[in-house]
């Protein structure tokens, strides 16, 4: 799922299987020819700032046997770091780069302390079960 999606899908297969460094084993570049192996979707918040018809045929929310997923991670971290759009907007390419980098660095350690937590409370109920 991401936001163009609806755009790359259109060449999807052109771009996979005629460019010349492609990673893609043959086999994998045959099966992009069948537009069910692959489904290009766009998330649900940025669906609805798609036209209608592109947002209907994109949208996870109108795909059959997809399963009920938020597909927002990225927007999940740029909704915490919104703010920095004031203060970076006047920036060099380089400082607005490295002052993004700075605070979606502080982002992640924050989710590795939270899964580290997790991981030794499940593993302490794992024991305790036993």
């Amino acid at each position: 799922m991401y936001d163009v999606n609806c755009k790359y899908r259109v060449n999807m297969y052109n771009r996979c299987f005629y460019n010349p460094y492609s990673p893609l084993e043959l086999l994998f570049q045959e099966r992009l020819k069948d537009s069910k192996f692959i489904l290009p979707l766009v998330n649900v918040w940025h669906g609805n700032s798609h036209k209608p018809e592109c947002g209907d045929k994109s949208s996870i929310r109108n795909t059959p046997n997809t399963g009920m997923v938020t597909g927002e991670e990225v927007e999940t971290a740029w909704k915490e770091h919104n703010h920095l759009q004031y203060y970076t907007r006047e920036m060099n390419a380089g400082a607005r780069a490295d002052s993004i980098t700075v605070h979606f660095l502080k982002h992640n350690q924050g989710k590795i302390d939270r899964m580290g937590r997790y991981a030794i409370a499940f593993e302490a109920k794992c024991l305790i079960q036993q």
